[in-house]
């Protein structure tokens, strides 16, 4: 495998994939850094590519997955984004100065994310000119944020779609199955020809985004979007393996989980760094 660097930050990535068959097929594409895991082994200027230990098939699929112009999944590199990504792992960054990075992140993503809705044509008069031609939205996405973290997300996908329907999902972790369980449920039975946006801000393992895809799948849903802020690369395969027609957008992806489940280096827990953490009554 060869690392070559190319322009805005990027590498250019050529490498050869062995099938299970035992042909061998050259693969080459580009990898923004700030995608990239960092590592010891393997590395180029302090960034190495993260790959599983698994059959080298497995491991270019999943570079693939991440890194392929032809990917449903997007890594954001916006600088704009990259410099709002520091204050926001930054340990010392308060909650109302988190959460305010955390809609001016998703502001940015929604717009990346947001690129193929569906316009019809109307005429307006501006103040110069009457029967102009224009576009509107000829469909009202269902934006549903993940709660409690995916909270913070919600209104800024509102403000950048104009056009939307909210509809909240609360999952949280059954302690004995450590599965995640809902506990609110406000989607819709029917989501048949909706555009579903699912707002969930850390990918870690994927449990929670992927239990939420599951349940939009199940009530008709075919065109949906994911809008994240970090991710794990476990969890960024666990959603491309699972659901491979689910547009993923996101901030950034870390390589590396630890044994508590949290993204490495990532940036804490996203819901008590946004409202605190949460009260447990008896």
């Amino acid at each position: 495998m060869s690392l070559s660097m190319v322009a805005r930050g990027a590498l250019a990535v050529e490498m050869a994939v062995t099938g299970e068959n035992g042909s061998s097929t050259g693969v080459s594409f580009f990898v923004p850094r700030r995608c990239l895991a960092r590592g010891k082994e393997g590395t180029w200027s302090g960034y190495s590519l993260h790959m599983k230990t698994s059959a080298r098939w497995r491991e270019a699929d999943s570079l693939r997955s991440v890194t392929s112009p032809t990917s449903l999944v997007h890594c954001s590199e916006h600088p704009l984004i990259a410099l709002r990504l520091t204050r926001l792992r930054a340990a010392t960054t308060p909650n109302a100065e988190f959460r305010q990075l955390i809609e001016e992140i998703t502001t940015y993503l929604a717009y990346e994310a947001m690129g193929d809705l569906q316009l019809r044509s109307v005429m307006i008069d501006t103040p110069v000119e009457r029967n102009v031609s224009s576009s509107v939205l000829d469909e009202v996405p269902v934006i549903i944020p993940i709660l409690r973290a995916g909270l913070g997300m919600a209104a800024a996908v509102e403000r950048a779609v104009a056009q939307s329907r909210l509809c909240l999902l609360g999952l949280r972790r059954n302690e004995t199955t450590l599965q995640p369980e809902i506990y609110h449920d406000g989607i819709p039975m029917d989501l048949s020809g909706t555009h579903v946006i699912v707002c969930d801000p850390m990918l870690a393992t994927g449990g929670s985004l992927l239990h939420a895809l599951q349940l939009v799948t199940a009530r008709g849903a075919t065109t949906i979007t994911a809008i994240c802020i970090l991710a794990a690369q476990a969890g960024v395969d666990a959603v491309t393996t699972q659901f491979p027609n689910v547009a993923l957008h996101v901030a950034a992806i870390d390589g590396v989980l630890n044994e508590h489940g949290y993204i490495v280096p990532g940036l804490g827990d996203a819901g008590d760094r946004q409202f605190g953490p949460p009260v447990h009554n008896p």
